[in-house]
């Protein structure tokens, strides 16, 4: 396991997006999910930038589906507009894409089925 923490600065979604494709690359996607991977992370922390707290993203790459979690502890809810375009550019990245919001920690978790595996 994988952790990331960032500033919430949209010059630092670099980083987290940078780091998500190295863990997507050990978990054995393809070039073009790993591509995903990248792009969904970006617009996860696009969407949870709107909270002004640090960021922070887990990563396995020993697990199948590799899945990857991005979050901001705010103490209150983030609200996710399923209309924005970062979410539907996420939704289109990802196999999955689940919300949770607990104990004031919004999370987005994107799950990605490595090619020539089932679910």
């Amino acid at each position: 396991m994988i952790q990331l923490t960032i500033e919430p600065d949209p010059a630092n979604l670099m980083v987290m997006r940078s780091t998500a494709g190295a863990i997507a690359a050990r978990a054995g996607l393809t070039l073009d999910q790993i591509d995903d991977v990248r792009t969904a992370v970006e617009e996860a922390g696009v969407i949870l930038l709107q909270a002004n707290a640090p960021l922070i993203m887990w990563a396995d790459h020993t697990v199948a589906p590799f899945t990857v979690e991005v979050a901001a502890d705010t103490g209150s809810t983030v609200e996710v507009d399923t209309e924005s375009l970062a979410w539907i550019v996420l939704t289109a990245m990802a196999d999955r894409v689940d919300v949770t919001d607990t104990a004031g920690r919004t999370a987005v978790v994107l799950s990605f089925q490595p090619v020539g595996t089932t679910a």
